[in-house]
């Protein structure tokens, strides 16, 4: 389950291959998609878009990006299903906004992940780089699929994938000093929140710099739920609310 305490978007189901190349409804065009572990990064035609969301269960939670003609990126999150037939449904809404305002509807076409020109390394290191690009020109970005135990600090097999990219990048910058942060929902106590988030955090941390990032670069810290992106009044937001961020310093 995502970086919470809160259940999980659904029961643990036999992993599946999501990646492959899509025909995106709704005016999109073709959408490649690629599956690293609990990691799915992706593109599609309209508006340069890219994709980058954790996978739970069939549950995907997503960051979309798309890039307007005067160069201006808009921002959405996404809950997005893969139905057992290959379809992919769901819906987005501003990363600023209140509610979910737009569907997503695709279908699966092939398992060729194709191409995504605007993410280099896209077919050997998709996550590094959409990590890297982010990192430098905002500071800030959501590893949606690091997934833990139940109400646990464990780290899943599943999100290693994910975060032995995220230790390539790092290597490679020792200039760069991260913070790791922990985030819930507002299921359980505060205490109890903030504790669970800066284990997280931390858990995350052990397991970089037992692939080789130095200690030094990195601080893990816990916010518990001061910090939501999303209302918990709702199960899909306190999904997007359980969290791990990388924050350049």
């Amino acid at each position: 389950m995502a970086a919470s305490s809160g259940r999980p978007l659904e029961a643990a189901i036999p992993p599946r291959n999501l990646s492959g190349t899509y025909l995106a409804f709704n005016g999109l065009g073709p959408m490649h998609l690629k599956q690293e572990g609990s990691r799915l990064v992706g593109c599609y035609q309209y508006l340069d878009g890219q994709i980058s969301g954790g996978v739970e269960g069939r549950m995907i939670i997503a960051e979309v990006r798309e890039t307007l003609p005067d160069g201006e990126v808009s921002k959405f999150i996404g809950l997005l299903n893969f139905e057992p037939n290959g379809h992919l449904r769901g819906f987005t809404r501003k990363l600023d906004g209140d509610y979910f305002d737009s569907v997503m509807s695709a279908r699966k076409e092939s398992n060729d992940i194709g191409d995504c020109p605007k993410i280099p390394g896209y077919r050997t290191g998709a996550a590094k780089s959409q990590l890297e690009t982010q990192l430098t020109a905002e500071g800030r970005v959501r590893l949606d699929g690091v997934n833990f135990d139940f109400n646990s600090d464990v780290l899943q097999a599943a999100s290693k994938p994910l975060l032995d990219q995220v230790a390539a990048l790092l290597k490679g910058k020792p200039d760069w000093k991260i913070t790791l942060e922990g985030h819930t929902d507002n299921i359980g106590g505060p205490a109890f929140n903030t504790s669970l988030s800066e284990r997280r955090a931390r858990a995350v941390m052990a397991h970089l710099v037992g692939a080789g990032v130095p200690a030094g670069q990195l601080t893990a810290v816990g916010f518990g739920y001061d910090r939501p992106v999303a209302s918990n009044d709702t199960v899909a937001g306190r999904a997007q609310n359980r969290r791990v961020e990388l924050v350049k310093n």
